[in-house]
């Protein structure tokens, strides 16, 4: 009853034709996210034949977000959010075409600087697009809008790194920037159809975005079962972009694969997503007071398994390892959003999450750093290990520290969740 229900749900949404006109255009805009990143990683790599060079990207694209994205919804409620969204997507499709100029390693400033400005674009529209859901769907029926989203990701990430892949083989990169570009087309022709009713907001000072970072730092200190998940987070980000960087180096090297093999790899990893997505739930179901458990262990989990791909001699070990990635991933997702939206108060709510996707991004930083550096002074696999070791001993700190909740974890329910496109 509750699975037809949840269906029943997910279809009330997709009639809105407000909602499908957003969902479409994201669907479509985070494919070609990751077509993008796929070319993007090839591309630096054949120019340089240097992992430092991917961690470079790599950095590109998360310390914009670090720095803009908790401006970003200051402007999403002082500026017309409509206006603000399709304005970016049409400046990030001509920053998209302008990467095809980029062929040889003295155009690698130009390409570094447009990533910048295109992951500048994205911080101002990730938190617009999150504002816009409340408006085209109903309040009871926010957690099925929000799955579906979440899903659309997942299998952009399953489809677009393989996809991405066989357009560089096949037809190169250029090719695949262009596709990047008509996907924020896309996007943009279809939110300029969107009607959406705003109602006028007082302006929001930018001073008050660092006080609200700091008071929702205050709510996350104060529940022990939040910092153990705020430190389960910039670790699985850590490994997340870490690993991306790592595993270019593993197919040229111990491997002996084609770069190019770094798509259907990737595609691997969105694949167990959504099996995280279907898992977590589950886990709860049958350990209701096992949140703290449930999410350590997962991380744990997939500290060891980085380590397992970094010590990998055959692909299809690391076929597994890349997929078993992804579903631990996502519980840890599952778990953290789910439990923040239990936990803490509705007036707090947006200030932690703001918190949480930035932590995210923190640990971004921290995963491209690593995956750049470590490489100079270790094998592929060495660097593995180490990135491993150093992402399992923070969620294992922050377990030893922190004392267990005498309230419980015990959740009401759980919806789908996922991960921003890149």
């Amino acid at each position: 009853m509750a699975t037809g229900a949840a269906w029943r749900s997910y279809g009330a949404v997709l009639q809105g034709p407000g909602f499908r006109l957003l969902f479409v255009g994201q669907a479509l805009s985070q494919l070609g996210d990751w077509i993008n990143r796929v070319a993007l990683l090839l591309l630096v790599y054949r120019l340089t034949g240097r992992e430092a060079a991917v961690a470079v990207v790599l950095l590109a694209q998360a310390l914009p977000r670090a720095l803009v994205l908790p401006f970003g919804g200051v402007l999403a409620d002082r500026w017309p959010k409509r206006r603000l969204m399709i304005a970016t997507d049409l400046l990030r499709a001509a920053l998209a075409l302008s990467l095809l100029l980029v062929d040889a390693p003295r155009d690698l400033p130009r390409l570094w600087a447009t990533v910048v400005l295109m992951q500048l674009l994205a911080a101002l529209f990730t938190p617009a697009r999150g504002a816009t859901l409340p408006a085209l769907v109903p309040a009871t029926e926010l957690p099925a809008a929000n799955a579906l989203v979440g899903l659309s990701g997942e299998l952009a990430f399953f489809v677009g790194p393989a996809l991405g892949g066989l357009v560089v083989a096949r037809w190169g990169v250029g090719a695949a920037f262009a596709l990047n570009a008509a996907s924020f087309l896309l996007s943009a022709a279809l939110l300029a159809r969107l009607r959406l009713a705003e109602p006028p907001r007082a302006g929001v000072a930018p001073a008050a975005v660092g006080r609200g970072l700091a008071e929702g730092g205050a709510v996350v200190r104060r529940d022990p079962t939040l910092v153990l998940l705020f430190a389960c987070l910039f670790a699985l980000a850590a490994i997340a972009i870490g690993l991306n960087t790592l595993l270019l180096g593993l197919l040229a090297g111990p491997l002996g694969r084609s770069p190019t093999d770094l798509g259907p790899l990737l595609a691997l990893v969105g694949l167990g997503g959504i099996g995280g997505t279907l898992l977590a739930p589950r886990l709860l179901a049958r350990w209701p007071g096992g949140v703290r458990a449930l999410a350590a262990g997962a991380t744990l989990g997939l500290a060891a398994d980085l380590a397992l791909i970094g010590g990998a001699r055959h692909v299809a070990l690391v076929a597994v390892g890349l997929a078993l990635n992804g579903l631990l991933s996502l519980v840890v997702e599952t778990l953290a959003e789910a439990t923040i939206g239990r936990r803490v108060p509705g007036s707090a709510l947006g200030r932690v999450f703001g918190l949480y996707f930035w932590v995210a991004t923190l640990g971004q930083v921290a995963g491209a750093l690593a995956g750049g550096l470590l490489p100079r002074v270790l094998s592929p696999g060495g660097a593995a290990l180490a990135l491993a070791a150093g992402a399992a001993a923070l969620p294992a700190l922050a377990l030893a520290c922190t004392a267990r909740p005498s309230d419980g974890d015990a959740l009401a329910s759980i919806g789908g969740t996922g991960r921003d496109a890149p």
